[in-house]
């Protein structure tokens, strides 16, 4: 679940595909803004103003908001510090589910450990229903877009859990984390405080 706490890694892991959610200014994906709250917690990210869409992705986005074009207005409770450059909300329920709230749209994971080294990923995206073909064309197009930047995601933690599980050395128990990454401290913290029966 850390992976999708922080933002960081789009510049290394996504350094195509993720263009839209940096830019000059904010190039390794710091946070807008968060709120760590007992047990859950909401950061949010970047839209870039200035990313330029392909000519089918910019077809899509004229029918309905798309994964990659940012803040393009958001309802009530999206957006809570009122970022300008604002593309969507990450909001974490303990113990593995996800709200991720973007501009008219969004998608939700749960997480479930199937055993030390796998968890089973599932993944939901939500639309207002199509009104015609247009809306239906550009949903799907956005489904893909976010299916193609989660394919990345999945192909590096596989790599990482490998790399976890190889005998290159012993286990380590330290793990540095910088400030871009205080979700994933907080995330980890309440865990290890729920396995010692502290919360």
């Amino acid at each position: 679940m850390s992976a999708f706490n922080e933002v960081y890694h789009v510049a290394f892991v996504h350094s195509e595909s993720g263009n839209s959610f940096r830019d000059k200014d904010n190039m390794f994906g710091r946070p807008l803004w968060t709120k760590l709250d007992k047990r859950h917690h909401t950061l949010s990210i970047l839209g870039n103003p200035d990313f330029e869409m392909t000519p089918v992705e910019a077809i899509a986005a004229s029918h309905t908001p798309q994964v990659s074009q940012g803040g393009v207005g958001y309802g009530r409770g999206a957006n809570p510090s009122g970022a300008k450059n604002w593309s969507l909300d990450i909001n974490v329920i303990f113990p593995n589910f996800f709200v991720d709230v973007a501009s008219g749209w969004y998608f939700t994971y749960n997480f479930w450990p199937l055993s030390p080294d796998r968890t089973f990923y599932e993944m939901k995206n939500y639309y207002a229903p199509p009104r015609n073909a247009s809306e239906r064309f550009s949903h799907e197009y956005s489904r893909a877009v976010l299916r193609d930047i989660l394919h990345e995601d999945l192909h590096m933690m596989e790599q990482t859990q490998t790399g976890v599980t190889s005998a290159a050395g012993a286990p380590r128990h330290d793990i540095l984390l910088s400030d871009s990454e205080v979700c994933v401290r907080h995330h980890m913290k309440v865990v290890d405080d729920h396995v010692r029966g502290k919360d």
